[in-house]
């Protein structure tokens, strides 16, 4: 028996599809990390992370807005090590002393600013394990270690069970052309069936803004 399957399949992107044009969300996040129990942190060590946009704008063309940047700094203590082969003081106290550099633009004036991120570790009390710094709009931000001290743990210890991160979050808005979102009818099948599977195989093109695809109206005769 000859079978003719007509399908229509729908792809289904972030938003309805209304408009050719739309304006879609994205979040993205560049995170740096020096970790002392892969290398001791060192007075002199850097640690950098940069928007991939800021000297390359036009990398991404559908981008129309940048909404918000969100930048954490944030020095932790590594509380694996108190499970390590070495012990630790039942009490100690580590600070890293930092300066921060922050430019927001292209060719813009770098800002600069100075911190100290210290942590306070107690056995037998509640401890606060990390110390954290929060700003926006900062598109390269570098930082560097002017100095770690410590108080009642060896301070070449003390550098191998800090961690100093850097993180960026960005959102940004990006426009999607859906010309090719819209229902429509793919073809790309065999009209005839000729064994006794009654199965198809069907496909079409990849649309990159499409999160899913949804199969429509399947029938045959």
């Amino acid at each position: 028996m000859k079978r003719i399957v007509f399908l229509t399949a729908l792809l289904m992107g972030g938003l309805l599809i209304s408009f050719q044009m739309q304006a879609q969300w994205k979040y993205e996040e560049y995170t740096n990390v020096l970790n002392g129990a892969k290398s001791p942190l060192n007075t002199g060590d850097t640690l950098t992370v940069s928007d991939t946009l800021l000297q390359a704008p036009n990398a991404k063309p559908t981008v129309i807005a940048v909404n918000e940047i969100d930048n954490i700094i944030s020095m932790a203590f590594n509380e694996p090590a108190l499970y390590g082969a070495t012990q630790l003081p039942d009490t100690f106290s580590i600070t890293v002393s930092t300066s921060i550099s922050v430019l927001q633009t292209d060719g813009g004036t770098v800002s600069n600013t100075t911190r100290d991120f210290t942590i306070v570790y107690s056995k037998n009390n509640a401890y606060r394990r990390s110390d954290i710094f929060y700003f926006n709009n900062g598109r390269r931000v570098k930082i560097q270690i002017t100095g770690i001290s410590a108080s009642n743990i060896d301070v070449n210890q003390a550098k191998t069970i800090i961690v100093l991160t850097n993180d960026m979050r960005i959102d940004r808005s990006y426009t999607t052309d859906c010309a090719d979102c819209a229902p429509g009818a793919f073809n790309s099948y065999v009209n005839n069936i000729t064994d006794n599977r009654d199965t198809l195989l069907v496909s079409w093109p990849a649309n990159k803004w499409a999160k899913a695809y949804d199969l429509e109206e399947v029938g045959s005769s």
